[in-house]
């Protein structure tokens, strides 16, 4: 009976799948059913037997437990077919889930770390309990609940600040300017840090406004907005600069409303190529003509983080020509992804079709080449994560500040010039390095962030 059942286990799984659990992808009102095969059952059986051999007979009996080796099976068979594709195991996909909805129980602290050295913390969220507690950029965590960090990945340190709102925890914490490490209590309480933090909203010199946007989730709309109708109070008459560096993406949903103000209503925004239905689907934009700022000259600025759904907003604008892209090409990943949650309380986060840009262009693999190709260095890229806007520091921004010189007459003034509808290519020169720069490929940019 027990080689049965967990004979059976994957038996189960293939059914949820095949008999309706995949069909997001199906037209409404119908749902898609697929013949199990008999080379199927067959493999199926003998996935069972190399399991529950791996389980009795591998040398470390802690490793190969089945609930491992069965998610090791699962993750494996999607992970094979395209980067993106996986499983998620329980903990992670609640906590992928706070990511898509921008919330999570934690203390409020944004992190790098670099090989066995403590995690820094480089952004505090307002008002949480870290920075109720005094805790600032530059502080290490040397220890969690007793444990030490330094040997430890990023994420298994993050890991640990998670836990149920209201429980407590333990850190031994190495200030920059104390001799003696301090040791803290704190309470995890819900956190959401802002998408598009206030602080850098800022108006720019000329009437330029500026925006960050650090991810796409179901509140980034409403802070987009905040921050819009501040800056308009302000005096941003000339134009507006949107960074999406670093912005690995999220809610294409999210993306698609605060496009949707800068053109015409039902106007093409990405396409999206399934398998099942074979014709493409057309996402197009929003109404509301009470919001749409359709001649207000906008520049986008991109990197080579700028991924996903980020790179599905810049693409719409850059193909309308209703902004221009400076900075360095983009990532390149126009996948679209579903998650299937599954009886084990994780999912199955598998891709189900491919975005491209209105104009028929493919983001996977590609990504975008921007108008105006300007370089920053990898040290200076890492620094966009926790620093306000900083002309004269940052040869990306000032580019972008650049193009608009001619469209301003008097930085007072409301008027622009005309084409006001249309980007700034025509002041754009040729290909602009940054002076320091000195290496800008991926793999020496800034040491991946976790926010706890």
């Amino acid at each position: 009976m027990k080689r049965f059942f967990f004979a059976a286990t994957p038996f189960a799984l293939i059914f949820l799948l095949f008999s309706g659990g995949c069909a997001t992808d199906a037209p409404q009102g119908r749902r898609e059913q697929t013949e199990l095969s008999t080379e199927v059952y067959s493999r199926a059986g003998m996935f069972a037997q190399v399991l529950e051999f791996l389980h009795a007979n591998y040398a470390d009996a802690d490793a190969a437990t089945r609930e491992r080796l069965f998610e090791g099976a699962i993750n494996g068979m999607a992970s094979c077919l395209d980067p993106y594709s996986g499983y998620e195991a329980p903990k992670e996909f609640d906590r992928n889930q706070s990511q898509r909805t921008g919330t999570h129980a934690g203390i409020g602290v944004q992190c790098v770390k670099e090989n066995d050295q403590p995690p820094v913390i480089i952004a505090v969220t307002p008002d949480s309990p870290a920075a109720r507690a005094g805790l600032r950029p530059g502080v290490r965590i040397l220890q969690i609940d007793g444990g030490k960090t330094e040997k430890h990945s990023l994420a298994q340190c993050m890991e640990k600040l998670r836990g149920n709102v209201g429980s407590s925890l333990l850190l031994q914490l190495a200030f920059p300017d104390v001799a003696a490490p301090v040791t803290v209590e704190l309470k995890r309480e819900l956190i959401r840090r802002p998408s598009v933090p206030p602080t850098t909203a800022q108006l720019l010199p000329g009437g330029v406004g500026f925006i960050r946007i650090e991810s796409f989730n179901e509140h980034t709309p409403q802070e987009f907005d905040d921050a819009f109708r501040k800056l308009k109070a302000e005096g941003m008459t000339h134009g507006l600069i949107i960074d999406l560096r670093n912005n690995p993406g999220g809610l294409v949903d999210a993306a698609r409303k605060i496009v949707s103000r800068f053109l015409p209503e039902s106007t093409p925004l990405f396409i999206v190529r399934h398998r099942r239905p074979p014709e493409p689907q057309t996402i197009r934009a929003d109404g509301n003509d009470d919001e749409k700022e359709l001649k207000l000259p906008l520049v986008i600025l991109v990197n080579p983080y700028t991924a996903s759904a980020a790179e599905l907003f810049a693409g719409a604008l850059q193909d309308h020509r209703r902004a221009t892209l400076v900075g360095m090409r983009s990532f390149g990943k126009g996948t679209l992804l579903r998650v299937l949650p599954l009886p084990d309380g994780g999912a199955l986060r598998y891709a189900s079709g491919h975005y491209l840009t209105p104009n028929g262009r493919v983001i996977e693999q590609n990504g975008l080449e921007p108008d105006l190709e300007v370089l920053l260095p990898a040290e200076k890229t890492a620094r966009l994560v926790n620093e306000p806007p900083a002309p004269g520091d940052d040869s990306q921004l000032d580019a972008a500040l650049k193009l608009f010189e001619p469209h301003i007459e008097n930085p007072a003034a409301p008027a622009m010039k005309k084409n006001q509808n249309t980007p700034l290519r025509e002041n754009i020169p040729q290909a602009v390095p940054d002076a320091s720069s000195s290496s800008n490929s991926p793999e020496d940019a800034a040491a991946s962030t976790v926010e706890q």
